[in-house]
């Protein structure tokens, strides 16, 4: 999920330079380069497409650990997961 996120997000921007904060280890270090993409990978040839012309600046924030903006995103990531699972229920 958090590779589709960063994904979507950089669909929407234009060319330009950009600072990305993740609590995913496995995203920062697959995007950096530093390990070896081996599984996904039809979601990292669409990363890589979306990263076209854009630079990227990676920071890793630790998971529950107070981060304002790590919480932010984490509590409405857990909303829509309760949203669509419910929806899933009713079908």
């Amino acid at each position: 999920m958090e590779l589709t996120a960063v994904i979507e997000a950089l669909q929407w921007v234009t060319p330009c330079e950009y600072e990305l904060y993740t609590d995913s280890l496995l995203t920062l270090n697959c995007a950096k380069g530093i390990w070896k993409r081996k599984a996904n990978l039809d979601l990292w040839d669409k990363y890589d497409a979306a990263i076209e012309g854009k630079i990227l600046y990676w920071y890793w924030v630790k998971g529950h650990s107070g981060d304002e903006f790590n919480e932010l995103v984490d509590q409405a990531a857990r909303t829509e997961a309760k949203i669509q699972k419910n929806k899933n229920l009713a079908q």
